[in-house]
């Protein structure tokens, strides 16, 4: 008798949608997001006033045609200006698009706008130093790159406080008693061998890289950070894994010491307490043990791991950064000039110059203490990994292979405003990291979940996986781990337009039904999006 039975292997069906919902009424372009319409541009999104249209009729129009058509459809005339702008109040239940159809058509009008909730701008006293969030550009403030992460952009999709993540920090340690901080209980000092990771040297290279990440934003104090929530709603958490210190040559000159036998034991303590960052701003010697600890970390833990390329300007990038499975992050200046190391496997590149966030708490300080960092990769690195905490916080479910995607597919390749004027692999990656561009990627289309995944198959035959049909879905794409040890080592097996995939590259042989029951447990847990 044949048995039939569930198979060891994991298989992630991945969804692919047609027709989301938008509009665009005139010039301005509009989506719908869990029954709420925005009206975005290139970098921002804000909810739509759906009882606001401001007009201006044109110049040979008299009131009393407006007043007309306002009788006709109940609407009220609000305000208006000294240049003609006439704010319009609809009817209550009315849907705004077409009332907007309505009012063009009448053929009476110059101009005719649907309104919208602005957002407030960071009230952080250190915020507007941080030209690498957020940047307007006037004549007195040239262009300078930025990453599009403040909280009237990126932040109007997430700001991180929707399901925070821990972000692990591995360096000389995370000042813990600065309030701008948002940090886990959980953190471990490697060099004293204790729970109290701070930075009894004094430095604040850890402490400014986890303020870019998420120090608290909007609070009123300190400075903004990329996925540090809004007001009371704290964002990424930070976990302080110390394996170094400072060391304090002739000032001002500064150096550091970074133990390369303690990073693989403070990237293992960061996969197994909960940490789905890793950050590491920092350059060492290349290492088995290391090597061993980045793929447990990321095949086993599912962990995205981010490092800074170094600051030598070589023409390679420096190690961990250069390890395959680690997000490689150089630097570009103010200028739009690249900045510290290149080369082959550079992923990405962000702000590296005059940069400002948090640092340690001193007596004249106070205790949202922040600052000047000066330059370095060091801070180009944290940006990403904030981003990273964006994509994770608005959806969890996501892989680090995913997340990687993301960030490398949406960076920003206009980089025409430096010198160069050119985009150069070489030299900048997949481009300068856009955080709003990121998350937009998440927003629309929203996938759907396949929904009743089956795995079977007779000995002897090809494994059958089956799901329920997502409404809306065009393709699904199929993903088989090689392993149930290595779960995140997933490879692309096809495409289809069906609910079932048979996976040909795998027959199935008899197993103990003990086993039949771990599989079913996995399945419970993995891993459908």
């Amino acid at each position: 008798m044949k048995k039939v039975f569930l198979i060891v292997f994991f298989y992630l069906i991945q969804v692919s949608f047609v027709n989301a919902q938008t509009l665009k009424l005139g010039n301005q372009n509009f989506v719908k997001e869990k029954n709420k319409w925005f009206v975005v541009d290139r970098y921002n999104k804000y909810e739509v006033n759906e009882r606001s249209i401001t007009v201006k009729l044109k110049e040979n129009v008299s009131e009393s045609a407006l007043n007309a058509l306002n009788k006709n459809k109940g609407v009220i005339v609000e305000r208006s200006n000294d240049l003609g702008y006439i704010d319009l109040l609809l009817p209550e239940g009315s849907k705004f698009d077409e009332m907007f159809t309505h009012l063009v058509s009448s053929g009476i009008f110059e101009s005719v706008e649907v309104n919208s909730y602005g957002e407030s701008c960071s009230n952080d006293p250190g915020f507007s130093s941080q030209y690498y969030l957020y940047n307007p550009i006037t004549q007195y403030n040239p262009q300078r790159p930025q990453i599009y992460g403040s909280l009237e952009q990126s932040g109007t999709l997430e700001d991180g406080s929707t399901n925070p993540v821990t972000v692990a920090v591995i360096g000389y340690g995370v000042d813990n008693t600065n309030l701008e901080l948002n940090m886990s209980s959980y953190g471990w000092d490697f060099v004293d061998n204790d729970a109290f990771p701070y930075p009894s040297d004094g430095g604040d290279h850890e402490t400014g890289i986890a303020g870019i990440i998420s120090a608290k934003t909007n609070n009123g104090q300190g400075v903004a950070g990329v996925a540090g929530g809004n007001g009371n709603n704290s964002g990424a958490k930070i976990m302080s894994l110390r394996i170094g210190y400072k060391i304090d040559a002739i000032p001002p000159a500064a150096d550091e010491v970074y133990y390369s036998n303690l990073i693989d034991d403070a990237i293992i303590f960061a996969a197994n307490n909960g940490a789905k960052i890793i950050n590491m701003s920092f350059r060492c010697d290349e290492s088995s043990a290391i090597n061993s600890a980045i793929d447990y970390a990321y095949w086993q833990k599912g962990c995205v791991l981010i490092a800074a390329t170094g600051n030598k300007g070589n023409s390679s990038i420096s190690y961990p950064s250069s390890n395959p499975k680690v997000i490689a992050v150089g630097g570009i200046d103010i200028w739009w000039n690249n900045f510290g190391d290149w080369g082959p496997g550079l992923d990405l590149v962000a702000p590296a110059t005059d940069i400002y966030s948090t640092v340690n708490v001193s007596p004249s300080s106070g205790p949202y203490a922040w600052g000047f960092l000066d330059k370095g990769t060091s801070f180009s690195a944290p940006q990403v990994s904030g981003v990273a905490a964006l994509l994770l916080s608005y959806n969890p479910n996501l892989l680090n292979f995913d997340v990687e995607n993301i960030l490398k597919k949406t960076a920003n390749t206009d980089l025409d405003h430096g010198p160069n004027g050119v985009y150069d692999e070489l030299h900048v990656g997949s481009g300068m990291l856009n955080a709003y561009a990121a998350v937009s990627e998440l927003i629309e289309p929203n996938p759907g979940v396949p929904q009743n995944m089956a795995i079977s198959a007779i000995s002897g035959n090809h494994p059958i996986i089956s799901w329920s049909a997502v409404s809306g879905a065009t393709q699904y794409k199929v993903y088989r781990a090689n392993s149930a040890t290595w779960r995140y080592a997933y490879s692309l097996l096809g495409t289809t337009t069906s609910a079932s995939w048979t996976d040909n590259t795998y027959t199935a042989s008899l197993v103990q039904d003990l086993h039949f029951q771990q599989i079913i447990i996995e399945l419970q847990l993995w891993m459908v999006i």
